[in-house]
């Protein structure tokens, strides 16, 4: 795995070398109005002098890095070989078919998650949602409490901001219901809950590259690491049996992921648990604190 690491490491090397001379080269540039300079990122002009740099990235995902993705793979496929247990059956829930979306107050239905809606518009729920995580700005944390607290004064917010403070409030009994649920299953450990530059979007986009309210996933995860499939299918069906569930498992057993993903609505949002065979890890799930926006654009969304 280390050569292989290696060689993908120098491929890439390469690859950013090709770049830079693509980006620096004045004759791949033009005249910017405000940076003086601007690279030809993407125009048709530019093409032949990005080709060296492009064929350097596609030969770098062809073969260096296919060969150490292929190499994990057969090591995760030789250690679920040994998980004991029944061979995995099909997880059952009842939902549909698609990747449970948070839900969505009709004043915010049909608008981007960025739109600013007015107080005269909000739902009961928004109303006590907004004064709620408001109020938890007067013991500091992250800056969406203060902005819900704005909010809560003037009367306006938005799906991005709401949806971040709904997250918020639901945390701490969301993770004291799945250590219930699930803490006799195995290690529960919980993902912490994004900052809330990450839920809003990127900064400075125009409101239209925002998704609309309706295509937000965002939602708090947590996982437990159970010994085998039995364990695992005995641990869904206790949290299926407390909590309903928001559409059906992800159940990617014999995938190289080896896990199972489980989502569920608890107090008016949607959570998310993980089943994972083997010792405890942490959940990413988007969930990580990063500086990285998870309300991407609605052409990119990969929830969840």
């Amino acid at each position: 795995m280390e050569r292989l690491a290696d060689a993908l490491a120098a491929r890439l090397a390469a690859v950013e070398d090709a770049v830079a001379a693509f980006l620096l080269d004045p004759s791949n540039q033009r005249p910017h109005e405000r940076y003086g300079r601007q690279p030809l990122c993407y125009q048709p002009e530019a093409a032949a002098a990005r080709e060296p740099a492009l064929r350097l990235l596609r030969a770098a995902q062809t073969s260096d890095a296919r060969a150490l993705l292929d190499y994990v793979a057969a090591v995760a496929s030789a250690a679920y070989a040994t998980v004991p247990g029944a061979a995995p059956r099909p997880l059952r829930a009842d939902g549909g078919t698609d990747t449970p979306r948070q839900p969505v107050e009709p004043c915010f239905a049909g608008r981007p998650s960025a739109a600013v809606v007015r107080e005269d518009g909000w739902s009961p729920r928004v109303a006590d949602v907004v004064s709620r995580a408001g109020a938890l700005a007067a013991k500091g944390g992250d800056d969406a409490f203060l902005a819900l607290r704005v909010d809560a004064r003037d009367g306006r917010t938005t799906y991005a901001r709401y949806v971040y403070g709904a997250l918020a409030l639901a945390a701490p009994k969301f993770r004291a219901a799945v250590d219930a649920a699930l803490g006799p299953f195995g290690a529960v450990s919980h993902a912490p809950l994004k900052p809330s530059a990450r839920c809003r979007g990127r900064r400075g986009a125009p409101a239209g590259d925002e998704p609309a309210a309706a295509d937000v996933l965002d939602a708090l995860s947590s996982a437990v690491a159970v010994d085998g499939h039995d364990a695992l299918e005995r641990a869904h069906a206790a949290l299926v049996a407390r909590h309903e569930a928001a559409g059906p498992p992800l159940d990617r057993r014999r995938q190289s992921s080896h896990d199972a993903v489980q989502r569920i609505l608890f107090e008016g949002v949607v959570c998310e648990v993980r089943f994972a065979l083997g010792p405890a890890r942490e959940t990413t799930s988007g969930m990580a604190p990063s500086n990285k926006t998870s309300l991407s654009r609605s052409h990119r969304r990969r929830f969840g």
